[in-house]
């Protein structure tokens, strides 16, 4: 999520936040482990 942050120019907490906000709504999951595992969305 570091690399997000940098390309979009903002804090890593803030990727932290949104992504647990669209988690917490059901619209995107987590597949597999941390390490070498992806997001998908789900609607």
């Amino acid at each position: 999520m570091r690399g997000l942050a940098t390309k979009l120019g903002v804090n890593k907490d803030t990727i932290n936040i949104a992504v647990g906000t669209l988690v917490s709504k059901k619209l995107i999951r987590r597949v597999g482990p941390k390490k070498g595992g992806h997001w998908e969305v789900v609607k």
